[in-house]
């Protein structure tokens, strides 16, 4: 494995090499930067609200199923603003995009995207 890359600057004719573990600390600082702190928190808080409501249930937060999530967001109608619950929804997809891919390299896909949970939400904002 190549433990550097050749990077030449458009402003310098001189050629530097980076090594390959600075730029992972680099690309992690930009991760971490993509989203504020107080968003970052906010998702967790989110995530950790959602876990919560599924453990009293009984039901599976990851991978949740977009049952689960029809069913959560109908439960967070009651009480929460669409804003919140949209929120919330961002945080739980992100979650479930970020998890480990399973022992045949798939991925998990995010169950708010389902047309059921997508149906559920227009039928929330519109009462």
């Amino acid at each position: 494995m190549t433990t550097a890359i050749l990077h030449q600057p458009e402003d310098s004719q001189l050629a530097v090499f980076v090594p390959i573990a600075d730029l992972i600390e680099q690309a992690k600082h930009y991760v971490e930067q993509a989203k504020a702190p107080s968003t970052r928190r906010a998702y967790a808080g989110d995530w950790a609200q959602f876990s919560a409501w599924c453990a009293v249930r009984s039901l599976a937060s990851l991978p949740a199923t977009s049952e689960t999530i029809v069913l959560y967001v109908t439960d967070q109608a009651q009480h929460a603003k669409v804003a919140t619950i949209q929120r919330r929804l961002v945080a739980i997809s992100q979650v479930h995009q970020a998890a480990p891919p399973d022992e045949h390299g798939k991925r998990l896909e995010s169950p708010t995207s389902s047309i059921a949970v997508r149906e559920t939400m227009k039928g929330i904002r519109r009462v």
